[in-house]
């Protein structure tokens, strides 16, 4: 049957009268980069990796000669990746109820200033692409006083920006790494890379998921059904993925008009095709423990039309979850999710 638009609430009045018309990872660092994965960075990485560096070292510059000190915790939230941001949240939680100083939690801000004062030169970039939108980079920073120190990162692509995602260093954190260090002061378990359990961890329990999924689809726009397709991203999709799809939906309930909507005339449920649809050639790719990219082929039933869609999925509450919708190639930063957290910035 055809797609059909649903009037939920007057909030999502115009949200529900469109699709997506603009349609445009996460585990623990490694603390080495072995010869086996590691490949020299193409140029623009190499160029765009430099440029985050120095936008992050500026605002740090910036900061120290506000006069009103150094905010690590703002450095962060601009700087760091999600799942970084996450633990870190946890843990300031976790030590603002310590009781001892030995339960509290701090580097004294060692990640930022590696025994130097604030960095002015960021120079000898080295990056390594580890997995695409995931690089290591080791590089130098310089002091005023021309003091040097290594620094050694993991930086994930996350809504088109280069973010930090780890700090490596054997000697200053007590697991390698500061991401562990959190997780290990949450009682989380270190040293390994988190992955699906083995009976999730094929390629065929990735496809039996996206399947499912387009039988969900096919059943909630049937004619006749009931059903709301706003469940859809409930049940099949990732909780970050549904943080900024409601906030998209809060803001197209303000526009003034449908096309000032980021939703407009298709949907990402669908692939912008008519239902009910038939889901082929499913060619997966686990990715790394909890991630995994699925390139199927969506056609129509009814009308023939087909189109090649491309799909991160992550393992989240216990089975395959949809993360995002990639366009035509597998740069996420022309993505869905991309161009919606891109929308609700504006």
């Amino acid at each position: 049957m055809k797609k059909q638009f649903f009037v939920l609430a007057e909030a999502v009045l115009m949200m529900a009268a469109c699709g997506n018309k603009t349609g445009a990872n996460n585990a623990s660092a490694e603390s080495t980069v072995t010869d086996s994965i590691a490949t020299v960075a193409e140029e623009d990485i190499q160029k765009d990796i430099e440029a985050q560096l120095n936008t992050v070292y500026a605002k740090l510059r910036e900061m120290d000669a506000s006069g009103e000190g150094i905010n690590t915790r703002e450095l962060d939230n601009l700087f760091c990746s999600r799942e970084f941001l996450e633990l870190e949240d946890d843990v300031y939680e976790k030590a603002r109820n310590a009781t001892s100083p030995e339960e509290t939690f701090s580097d004294e801000g060692w990640r930022w200033f590696p025994g130097i004062s604030v960095a002015e030169t960021v120079d000898s970039v080295a990056v390594e692409l580890i997995m695409k939108g995931r690089v290591e980079v080791k590089f130098r920073l310089i002091d005023k006083r021309g003091v040097k120190a290594r620094q050694h990162l993991v930086m994930l692509q996350e809504g088109g920006q280069w973010k930090i995602h780890n700090w490596i260093d054997e000697e200053a954190f007590p697991e390698g790494n500061y991401l562990d260090w959190m997780k290990s002061y949450l009682g989380a378990q270190t040293g390994e890379v988190l992955v699906a359990p083995d009976e999730d961890w094929t390629e065929e329990a990735v496809a039996r998921q996206i399947k499912k999924y387009i039988q969900a689809v096919n059943e909630t726009f049937a004619e006749g059904s009931g059903l709301s397709p706003f469940d859809l991203d409930k049940k099949y999709y990732t909780q970050y993925w549904n943080e900024v799809y409601n906030k998209v939906n809060e803001k197209d309930g303000k526009q003034p008009s449908v096309e000032t909507c980021f939703f407009i005339d298709d949907n990402h449920w669908t692939g912008g095709l008519e239902t009910p649809l038939m889901v082929q050639n499913i060619k997966v790719e686990l990715t790394t423990g909890t991630t995994a990219e699925a390139v199927v082929t969506l056609k129509e039933t009814e009308g023939g039309f087909s189109s090649k869609e491309i799909l991160l999925l992550e393992y989240e509450k216990s089975e395959w979850r949809i993360h995002d919708w990639l366009e035509k190639s597998h740069d996420a930063t022309g993505s869905i999710l991309s161009n919606m957290e891109k929308y609700i910035e504006k």
